[in-house]
């Protein structure tokens, strides 16, 4: 489009035109920049919420495992309650039997659908020794500092079951606190061992009292009617050992039998 003439009588109409034509172009071209700067900050924005969709996303997951860590950390912490529930049970089922000289021993058992059995019986110290019944319902404890035994069953009680005292054939009582002091290394009580639920064997010099008479016997205790019996069966080397189908085994003087709840040995 040419400069219109200055002399012609359009002259202010064309140049009129000429501006509005200009600053509508302007018009036109500022709006295509706001068009384009919008557009490209939709694109941005876009872009940003595409992000923030992703780690949105990502921020999801997190939020997922969080659970599933504190699932399993509730899970331990469980397992961790589950423990303590069962240390705590353990720790009640047991009882403490008081020894003569008021030494305390834990016993413990367990308890099976009512069914109570003794399972294990902590001295604390190497001076207790125990032995358990077939069945689990009695555990015989003994301290040989003192040669003391103690019957402990499963309900929870306990009682003295040593020979305190022995009636010689002259008729003369001897009791065991007397007979250890003067004599320390006697042997009044020891090695008690079940032969069976209603039996317990234990080793002892009496009806001996004579440093000649060295010999080491075999007695019984029965539970049942509270009696003690010597069995008469006696060596220089005699010890108790292990419960067996045979019955209690034996060692006497390096030869092995087998003891019987009446008194009797077997091969």
């Amino acid at each position: 489009m040419g400069r219109p003439s200055i002399f012609s009588s359009k002259y202010e109409r064309q140049m009129k035109r000429r501006r509005n034509i200009k600053i509508f172009l302007v018009v036109i071209v500022v709006f295509i920049i706001i068009i384009v700067v919008a557009a490209n900050l939709n694109i941005f924005n876009l872009s940003n919420i595409s992000k923030d969709g992703k780690v949105s996303s990502v921020a999801s997951e997190k939020k997922d495992t969080k659970p599933s860590k504190s699932k399993k950390t509730n899970k331990s912490e469980a397992n961790s309650s589950d423990n303590n529930k069962t240390s705590s049970q353990s720790e009640n089922n047991s009882f403490i039997v008081t020894m003569p000289d008021n030494k305390a021993v834990k016993v413990y058992y367990s308890n099976n659908g009512g069914t109570k059995k003794i399972n294990n019986v902590d001295g604390g110290v190497p001076d207790i020794s125990y032995n358990i019944s077939p069945s689990g319902s009695e555990a015989v404890v003994y301290e040989k500092s003192t040669q003391n035994m103690m019957l402990a069953k499963s309900d929870g009680t306990s009682s003295n079951i040593t020979k305190t005292s022995y009636v010689s054939g002259s008729n003369t009582t001897f009791d065991e606190a007397t007979t250890l002091k003067n004599d320390p290394s006697y042997i009044w009580c020891a090695s008690p061992e079940f032969i069976d639920d209603d039996n317990i064997a234990f080793i002892s010099q009496l009806p001996w009292f004579i440093t000649s008479k060295p010999d080491k016997y075999i007695w019984i205790y029965n539970l049942k009617n509270n009696s003690y019996t010597n069995t008469n069966i006696n060596g220089l080397d005699t010890t108790l050992g292990s419960l067996t189908p045979k019955g209690l085994s034996v060692t006497l003087n390096n030869n092995t039998q087998y003891l019987k709840s009446d008194g009797t040995l077997s091969n």
